[in-house]
């Protein structure tokens, strides 16, 4: 078993790193700036989906290495999350 299996070699073939981060999944905004809600988050995965699977295929990645940088999901941390939050943690 190697150590470090995320390490590639370059006998590996073609890599991508896909980096996601504070998508805050769970908040609903509407402003003059920003309109944001679960639905609008399950389309915009939707789009990334494509978008990487069209790059992965031009590409001919072999890997795809997933990056979780954080803040998927909103969380009770922050007051004014708290307030914008449509639903849970939990849910």
């Amino acid at each position: 078993m190697e150590r470090f299996p995320f390490i590639a070699s370059p006998s590996d073939g073609n890599i991508g790193i896909l980096q996601l981060s504070d998508w805050h999944y769970g908040i609903d905004i509407d402003s003059y700036y920003n309109e944001y809600n679960p639905q609008i988050a399950k389309d915009r995965l939707s789009d990334l989906l494509m978008q990487v699977i069209k790059i992965v295929n031009e590409q001919r990645l072999k890997k795809l290495i997933i990056v979780n940088l954080g803040d998927l999901i909103a969380g009770r941390i922050h007051l004014t999350i708290r307030f914008n939050s449509r639903i849970d943690v939990i849910t």
